[in-house]
């Protein structure tokens, strides 16, 4: 990740992401990609970052499921940014991953 990425990453905030915005999940050249939608957007405590910590839960479809690993996604209002989603529960139809910015 190149300092410009950091940096980008550390700019973000909980008031970047918006429940219902649709994104992208990039899994490789050969795969198309995955659509996700942002399920909910929670403040944590204190953090080194401004603005403080928080968290945003996605949701996808379970037909495809995900890893824990590092995804390069395209979110409505924010942009692309490469993000470490990891599985946290799942139902019938979707599997629900969390993104934590501490």
């Amino acid at each position: 990740m190149t300092d410009e990425q950091t940096q980008r990453l550390m700019d973000l905030r909980a008031e970047s992401f918006k429940v219902g915005a649709r994104c992208s999940a990039e899994l490789g050249a050969s795969q198309p990609s995955l659509d996700l939608e942002i399920q909910e957007v929670a403040r944590h405590g204190g953090s080194y970052r401004d603005g403080g910590a928080f968290s945003v839960l996605f949701s996808g479809s379970n037909e495809t499921p995900l890893e824990q690993a590092m995804y390069r996604l395209d979110i409505d209002d924010v942009g692309v940014v490469d993000l470490l989603l990891v599985p946290i529960s799942q139902d019938e139809k979707n599997l629900c991953y969390e993104a934590v910015f501490a």
